[in-house]
């Protein structure tokens, strides 16, 4: 990590996150809270698709990512087929 303050800036993205997270189950509670709080977790989640929307779908055939995608891929095939993935 370079610039900023590493004992402030490390822990913000924990934070954050938990905030939200408990914000969300608070919302949990109340059927138009959940409502909303939907809402704008789809508007978030829309800007965030039109904000990467030229490497949206792209992965790189030598990543490691790719490798990924391919076993889950492979793994839902043989659960979808009737088999089980850990026998």
């Amino acid at each position: 990590m370079s610039g900023g303050i590493p004992w402030l800036t490390l822990p913000a993205g924990y934070l954050g996150s938990s905030f939200i997270g408990a914000g969300l189950i608070a919302c949990g509670f109340d059927t138009n809270a959940s409502k909303v709080a939907c809402l704008v977790l789809a508007v978030f989640f829309i800007f965030t698709l039109w904000w990467a929307r030229r490497n949206l779908l792209y992965v790189p055939p030598t990543s490691s990512l790719s490798f990924f995608l391919a076993w889950v891929d492979s793994m839902c095939a043989r659960v979808a087929r009737g088999g089980c993935c850990w026998a």
